[in-house]
């Protein structure tokens, strides 16, 4: 609204100029009296598309208020909830001190929105995002017994890494509870889970058998270092949705991740919305690029171009046209580099890929 009527005063003010001007010329020199209607229509027909964008963005409705109006159970937005904690946040309870908190971790601002969205929603209670000093990012935190009680009843813990932050043992969290959810809730969830804790990259890579040429391939990753019953609980969820992935284990801590390396996944990540709009890559080459503008990057170069170059940095350099990240003019030894680095992680001996169920 602000907007709105500052683009009216600049429309009053550049009337009153041409007003003025006409009646300084005298009379009436007509080619200063065109210019200056030309000048006035010029500047009135800016401000209507800006008023009609400002106005746009004002009426648009945002990912938290689309989900707060979806026709579902009390239970299908505490299972989005529990989602949320289990890739970005943890639940604290303590029966005997009667202490029980609900925290949620994360860079976004976007996604702690929707995090305090689906709060207000189930239990009516407000809640605010703070500042993480020291840690570029943000925590939401919630005291209430109900919402820790809730979510430990749909999932035994949310403790998705080693060790835990309340000094007691427990067992493997997991989210079966999407097993019997719509599949519109599942593929929320999905969403969700995807833009708190996954990512969207690329590497070039030589095309196996074909004289030396390389070409691009995605890389779509969810849940690093999760157990693996959580991660079946996701892939199963994931398979619902058209996402078929594979479970990718390190080894070393007896955790994994789920991987997607083919175009299909991200074509159909894709056709059920991708990631939350506004959630921004978070580190890498790509920070600050909205994860959704990478995801349909790729997806328009894999329909625009002959997936097929001389060189590493070839390839690299074309699909960045599609991507544009912030440092795209890189020399060949970073390209290849990084393309390295990041087939590296895939490629470890400590790694072991299982077959997609």
């Amino acid at each position: 609204m602000f907007v709105a009527l500052v683009l009216v005063g600049q429309f009053i003010v550049e009337t009153w100029n041409w007003t003025s001007r006409v009646s300084t010329i005298g009379v009436w020199d007509a080619s200063e009296v065109t210019r200056a209607y030309d000048n006035m229509q010029s500047a009135i027909l800016t401000n209507i598309a800006l008023a009609t964008a400002s106005l746009f963005l004002l009426c648009t409705p945002s990912y938290a208020d689309n989900l707060n109006h979806k026709a579902w159970s009390t239970m299908d937005f505490k299972k989005l909830l529990a989602v949320m904690t289990l890739t970005g946040g943890t639940v604290y309870a303590k029966p005997n001190s009667n202490k029980f908190c609900l925290r949620y971790y994360g860079k976004s601002m976007v996604l702690h929105q929707i995090f305090c969205g689906l709060v207000q929603r189930v239990y009516r209670i407000v809640a605010e995002p703070a500042r993480w000093t020291g840690k570029g990012s943000y925590m939401t935190q919630i005291y209430r017994k109900e919402i820790v009680e809730d979510l430990l009843t749909l999932s035994p813990s949310y403790n998705t890494r080693n060790g835990s932050h309340d000094g007691l043992k427990h067992s493997d969290p997991r989210a079966s509870f999407l097993g019997d959810a719509p599949l519109s809730v599942v593929q929320e969830a999905v969403r969700l889970s995807a833009s708190s804790n996954g990512c969207i990259r690329y590497t070039a890579e030589p095309i196996s058998g074909n004289n030396g040429h390389y070409h691009i391939r995605p890389y779509f990753a969810l849940g690093y270092l999760s157990p693996r019953p959580l991660l079946d609980d996701y892939q199963e969820a994931f398979d619902r949705a058209g996402i078929h992935t594979a479970q990718v284990m390190d080894k070393r801590f007896g955790r994994g991740y789920l991987l997607g390396r083919s175009w299909n996944v991200c074509e159909a990540f894709s056709s059920i919305g991708g990631f939350i709009d506004g959630v921004r890559v978070g580190g890498g080459r790509l920070e600050g690029l909205h994860m959704n503008d990478v995801l349909l990057g790729l997806l328009d170069f894999s329909r625009s171009v002959n997936n097929k170059f001389v060189t590493r940095d070839e390839a690299l350099r074309v699909l960045e046209e599609y991507i544009k990240p912030p440092d795209s003019i890189l020399s060949s030894d970073t390209l290849e580099s990084s393309s390295n680095q990041l087939l590296s992680v895939e490629h470890s001996d400590q790694m072991t890929l299982l077959e997609c169920k």
